[in-house]
């Protein structure tokens, strides 16, 4: 017979994007629609026209360096000026051809951040959070700088779990498993399971799980709290009993058993699983056994026990 492990842990949309400021310029639009809008001012507009001066500047040079190297090489060759002064000037038109690309390095990296002035979500979802309002600066992305938009797509949701160790054996990729989430009570979803952390945490002795539902309706919200029940199938070679019939002890785990002559005897047993009120037991024990419930600390193996029949339940 196998029981239902239940666990409560947090949903998530299946792709979230959090969209930071990459141009330092001023929001110039309304930004807070399901549809993002783009930016404008003059910050960027000024630094783009200076570096497209440079570049223009840096061409010229590189134009009057290249004649004037031209023509000294081809002194050069008729031996009327020294060869210091024909590598001086090939040396001139090298350097302001580096100076070209560098200045036209910055005019593209420019023209890079000027295309972050229209925003564009990377995928189809819904904006659950904006950092930024008509008139607010936009710095270039720094770290620990608060997002302009959060947009999430909530078509499916990931929904993480953290399984207790003794149980991950028996928790695998591609099981089925229900959960339930306050927003609505009594109603009941279904998820897959997609991946386990493959790792134990060491502080709470879990393994981390990921499963994966559908959301058609939009019903599930990100974040929030849901609760995961797993059917396990039940151990093989195990009893079920009442958590109360344990007895912990310096020897153990044990429970007591009405013996031959109603003496005690004494059985040591394994959990296999923990249900709260009841637990799966394996060890010294047939199904035959007549298990004592509640034993007092006082009981002994060889106790003389007499077993009485429970009172009927009142109508």
């Amino acid at each position: 017979m196998g029981h239902n492990l239940v666990n409560a842990d947090s949903a998530d949309a299946l792709a979230v994007e959090k969209i930071a400021g990459a141009f330092a310029d001023a929001v110039g639009r309304a930004l807070g629609d399901p549809h993002l809008s783009g930016v404008s001012g003059t910050h960027g507009s000024f630094a783009f026209c200076h570096t497209k001066a440079d570049l223009n500047t840096a061409i010229a040079n590189q134009k009057f360096s290249a004649a004037t190297a031209h023509r000294y090489n081809i002194l050069g060759k008729q031996n009327a000026v020294a060869p210091q002064l024909v590598d001086q000037m090939n040396g001139d038109f090298a350097a302001k051809t580096a100076a070209v690309a560098s200045a036209k390095a910055n005019v593209d990296r420019l023209n890079d951040l000027t295309n972050f002035k229209r925003i564009v979500a990377p995928f189809d979802g819904i904006v659950t959070s904006r950092g930024t309002d008509v008139g607010q600066l936009v710095n270039i992305g720094t770290q620990g700088a608060t997002p302009l938009f959060t947009v999430a797509d909530d078509s499916k949701v990931r929904i993480y779990v953290n399984v207790p160790q003794n149980y991950s054996a028996q928790v695998h990729p591609g099981m089925q498993a229900t959960f339930t989430v306050p927003d609505y009570p009594g109603q009941t979803f279904k998820a897959t399971l997609m991946a386990n952390a493959q790792s134990v945490n060491m502080q709470s002795g879990t393994v981390l799980m990921q499963l994966q539902a559908d959301n058609p309706d939009h019903k599930l919200k990100a974040g929030a709290y849901a609760q995961v029940s797993f059917d396990l199938p039940a151990a093989a070679n195990t009893i079920q009993l009442p958590a109360s019939a344990l007895i912990f002890n310096q020897n153990g785990t044990s429970v007591a058993t009405v013996g031959p002559n109603n003496r005690v005897v004494v059985r040591p047993v394994a959990i296999m699983q923990d249900m709260g009120t009841a637990v799966q037991v394996t060890g010294a024990l047939t199904h035959h056994d007549h298990v004592i419930d509640n034993p007092p600390d006082s009981l002994r193996a060889g106790d003389e026990v007499r077993v009485t029949k429970a009172a009927p339940a009142a109508s």
